[in-house]
This record gives C-alpha cells, structure tokens and sequence, in this order.
C-alpha cells in the first residue's frame, strides 16, 4: 500500500537483474514466518528498505568452512541495491 508495494517491485527487480531470480528451497518451506526483524524496524520506522543476505547451506547454522565463496555475488547484490534504494527514496 502507499505506494510503496509498487517501488519494493522495482527494487525487486533491479537487484534480480543483477542476481537472477530468487529460489525458494525446500528446507525455507518449513521455517517458521519471520517478522518483527530489523529490516520490518527499518521500513516501519523510517520507511527506508533493509538488505537481508541469504546464504546456501546444509543447515541454519554450519561450519563457516562449508559457506562456498560468493564475494562477487555479494559485490553485486549491494551495489545494485544502493542504486535502486536511490530511486526507492525519489
């Protein structure tokens, strides 16, 4: 609503541009909902976006030595999102 559905598509879109799209694994399916976190804070109290960095693994919490090196992944992910929170913000 406000508005703000609208540039949260744009966003959406700018950083699957650089990304590919989201895909959702089985394991994510029987994860309870979460709400109430720091990006829901940051939009709700200064209706500004918040960046959350999923990373593949076999489990929630794993051994770092298992995390695959995806630097220019990440690279990209956040300075494609500083772009279009430019744009976000008008």
């Amino acid at each position: 609503g406000g508005g703000f559905d609208e540039k949260f598509d744009v966003l959406g879109l700018g950083l699957e541009s650089v990304m590919g799209g989201y895909t959702a694994i089985p394991l994510a399916i029987n994860l309870s909902p979460s709400y109430g976190l720091f990006q829901d804070y940051a939009f709700r109290e200064f209706k500004k976006p918040a960046l959350t960095l999923e990373i593949v693994g076999d489990d929630f919490v794993v051994d770092v030595a298992t995390i695959k090196t995806h630097g220019l992944d990440v690279y990209k992910g956040i300075n494609q999102f500083a772009k279009e929170v430019t744009v976000f913000n008008g």
